[in-house]
């Protein structure tokens, strides 16, 4: 065997360069591409050391911690938090869904957020993230958002349509599929792409490999069929991650009701502590409540 690969090593050095660097190159892209489920949600491999059951005491002050099944038998662990004391001219919960980098935990301020301007919120980890069980995928995280919001719906006592959906980053592609199943009223994507597909093509020579991307998340294509929902969208000008322009792509889907919050100061990843009062406000006029900024 050893031999084996000392003769190919050979035969490999002994071709022209311009041979060389083509077959380096094609290797690279192979593994680009077959590597493609931990690029696109990278913590899932982080989370396969962290699967210990919950200790209750290392929750966040206020949180409830569930887990439930989906559909097809995952176990996804879902943080509830209650919304501070607030005036609501309905009833309404929010279900977050996390981008792809981090856990619930990570993503916890945007449910402190939530909590602030009198709304209950339920995180939770989609499947092979944090303590969830299996491994994420496309199909999977729409199974997950579907069984988080049934679970917040019946946990409320209200209708599914009611519940406000809050995506970020990879996460909105899920939401608005889960938001366009149970025909939300209200919809916030925060730093959204218009497909996967698109926001790869943004990455400097990974883009050239985007039409070898196994996931689509076609965000778009949700939007349009939403024909009745309130939008809010979120975007920092300086996002280098998600590019601005897939926002403003998305504005232009269904203006007439569409609130487009953007900062020229935010990046990728800060976007809610720049631009929380103007996502405040939009929440306030989706749901038809007075204003009240945390």
């Amino acid at each position: 065997m050893r031999s084996s690969l000392s003769r190919l090593n050979r035969r490999y050095l002994n071709l022209p360069f311009p041979i060389r660097a083509l077959i380096a190159l094609l290797m690279f892209c192979l593994i680009i591409v077959v590597t493609q489920p931990f690029q696109v949600f990278p913590y899932a491999f982080f989370s396969l050391w962290d699967k210990p059951p919950r200790d209750a005491q290392t929750l966040p002050a206020g949180v409830e911690s569930f887990f439930i099944a989906t559909e097809d038998g995952e176990q996804l662990e879902v943080w509830r938090l209650e919304g501070q004391h607030g005036i609501r001219t309905r009833r309404t919960a929010a279900v977050v869904f996390h981008g792809n980098a981090a856990s619930v935990a990570n993503f916890f301020p945007y449910q402190r957020w939530l909590a602030a301007i009198g709304i209950t919120s339920y995180g939770f980890d989609y499947r092979g993230y944090g303590k969830s069980t299996g491994w994420p995928s496309e199909e999977g995280l729409y199974l997950d958002g579907k069984a988080v919001w049934s679970f917040a719906a019946e946990k409320e006592s209200i209708a599914p349509e009611d519940i406000l959906g809050v995506g970020i980053s990879i996460g909105t592609g899920a939401a608005a599929h889960t938001a366009l199943h149970f025909k939300a009223r209200t919809l916030m994507l925060v730093a959204p792409y218009v497909s996967l597909k698109e926001a790869a093509r943004a990455v400097p020579l990974f883009g050239l490999l985007a039409p070898f991307l196994w996931y689509s998340f076609p965000t778009a294509g949700y939007l349009r069929e939403l024909s009745a929902s309130c939008l809010i969208l979120v975007h920092g000008q300086k996002d280098t991650v998600i590019p601005f322009s897939h926002s403003t792509r998305l504005s232009q889907i269904h203006p007439e009701r569409t609130l487009f919050v953007q900062s020229s100061e935010a990046g990728h990843n800060d976007i809610l502590f720049k631009a929380y009062p103007e996502m405040t406000r939009a929440v306030d006029s989706c749901l038809g409540r007075s204003a009240a900024a945390p």
